[in-house]
Parts: structure tokens; C-alpha cells; sequence
């Protein structure tokens, strides 16, 4: 009986983790929230967020909201050639122009 309950309990839990996951992500991309800019280091492994804004003339502005997953190469290994830090972009999702109106200028709205 308890192993049931167990059970249903952690199913609950992964269910309103991927609703709120989903949840955050549609209110990133309708714009209801602004996305979140963070970075986090533990030892060599280091998590960051930001907002890129892609604008051209030409065509109209993209803003994406990307999750980087950074690994330093070891201090011991960092003094040869073939230390190299590297990334991996977990996440890429695209959401709203988060450039004020006011800074658009001579552009219309």
C-alpha cells in the first residue's frame, strides 16, 4: 500500500514539474514575463542566461532566450595547449522584443 502511495506521489510531482516547465516556457514566449539573466558556478561547471537580440534593417527583431552550460578546463591542465574550455547551449527558445518602445526611435510600433 505504502509503495502505491510512493508512487503516485513522485508521478504527481513529475506531472507539475512539466506543467510548470511548460507552463514558464509559453509565458516566456508570449511575453507575460521577462526572461530571467543568471550565472551560476559550481568547481568548474558554470550555468548562465541571457536574452540575445537579433535586429536587422531588413528584417524584423528576434530576441532569443538561451541557457549555456560552460565546463573550465582544469588549473593544472589549463597551462597546455590543449586545455580549452567548452559550452554546450541547452536551450534556445524565442520570446518577445524586450527593447523598450522609448528606444525604438524613428520605428513604428
Amino acid at each position: 500500500m505504502s509503495r502505491r502511495i510512493m508512487v503516485t506521489v513522485i508521478a504527481a510531482c513529475c506531472l507539475t514539474a512539466t506543467l510548470a516547465c511548460g507552463a514558464g516556457a509559453l509565458a516566456l514566449q508570449r511575453g507575460l514575463i521577462r526572461p530571467p539573466q543568471f550565472s551560476a558556478q559550481v568547481g568548474r561547471v558554470q550555468v548562465a542566461s541571457f536574452t540575445e537580440v537579433i535586429s536587422s534593417n531588413v528584417h524584423p527583431t528576434h530576441a532569443y532566450f538561451t541557457i549555456w552550460v560552460l565546463v573550465r578546463p582544469n588549473p593544472r591542465a589549463a597551462r597546455t595547449a590543449r586545455a580549452q574550455a567548452w559550452g554546450r547551449q541547452v536551450v534556445r527558445l524565442e520570446v518577445a522584443d524586450p527593447t523598450p518602445y522609448y528606444r525604438l526611435g524613428n520605428q513604428q510600433r
